[in-house]
């Protein structure tokens, strides 16, 4: 399965045994997408409410997080076209998609194809089932998997960049520079840093139409992050302006030893 999107909808894709588009999933509504129209006590997300106090906000650049490990490697490219996400993007709000063989609530200890959507403010979770392959026409048709909207909640500012790391952890961008961890099974947020020192290299490109809400030369060019942050056996590279860092997930011992290194003595008993 591969995930494609216009400017109106996504689609869920299949390659093989032909391609095919299975799914069409209509853009969210202009109120979800637009975080201009919500009051900012209306914006924080569900993940976000159910915030544990086991789980400091720290910085990447400090290296302080109990939660995630990070490394840096030096990049030896051509200095190529970069700036940092302080920078506005222009609207539209573009939308962010992500396949993962994922865990999320109320699906049990089995993994299962989830499409996640960022677009504008709006996440949203695509939930692929399958079929029981006993039941497998004799004919020789193909039983395509069916599609519906698994969850969905808000960021608070619009998403740039979204992937999976790991089968229980979703990680997404904001434009304000909020690098936030999900965990998809209970729904809470584990770790929520700021990337406003990381220079993140950028892409742009022009829309194939103008669009009506902007005018003026350069209106149709959008800015994405997507191709900044890749993930790789539950590590998540992130290349900025002269080197790539890698972030992991640290498990709970290593949690643990995190928290009481830093003196957080309750907070590692709690995990215990």
């Amino acid at each position: 399965l591969i995930a494609l999107s216009s400017d109106r909808s996504s689609f869920a894709v299949s390659v093989e045994p032909k391609v095919s588009v299975l799914h069409r999933w209509a853009r969210p509504t202009a109120e979800r997408i637009d975080p201009t129209v919500f009051d900012r006590c209306e914006q924080s997300t569900q993940a976000s409410s159910n915030y544990a106090s086991t789980y400091a906000s720290s910085y990447v650049s400090s290296c302080a997080s109990s939660y995630l490990s990070t490394s840096t490697y030096a990049s030896t490219a051509a200095d190529p076209k970069q700036v940092s996400l302080g920078q506005p993007t222009p609207l539209p709000f573009l939308p962010c998609l992500s396949w993962g063989w994922a865990l999320v609530s109320g699906g049990g200890n089995s993994v299962t194809p989830i499409l996640a959507r960022a677009w504008g403010s709006c996440l949203q979770f695509l939930r692929a089932s399958f079929p029981d392959s006993d039941g497998a026409p004799d004919d020789g048709a193909i039983n395509w998997p069916a599609f519906g909207l698994h969850d969905e909640f808000n960021a608070p500012s619009p998403v740039v960049a979204l992937n999976w790391l790991g089968k229980r952890s979703l990680v997404y961008l904001t434009i304000t520079n909020e690098f936030t961890i999900v965990d998809t099974v209970i729904m809470t947020m584990q770790e929520n840093l700021d990337f406003s020192s990381m220079n993140l290299v950028y892409a742009e490109f022009a829309l194939s139409r103008p669009t009506t809400s902007t005018r003026g030369p350069g209106s149709n060019i959008c800015t994405t992050f997507m191709n900044s942050i890749r993930s790789s056996d539950d590590r998540l590279m992130v290349l900025c302006q002269e080197e790539v860092k890698q972030i992991t997930v640290l498990g709970m011992r290593q949690q643990i030893a995190s928290l009481e290194e830093g003196g957080q003595w309750l907070e590692a008993l709690a995990l215990a």
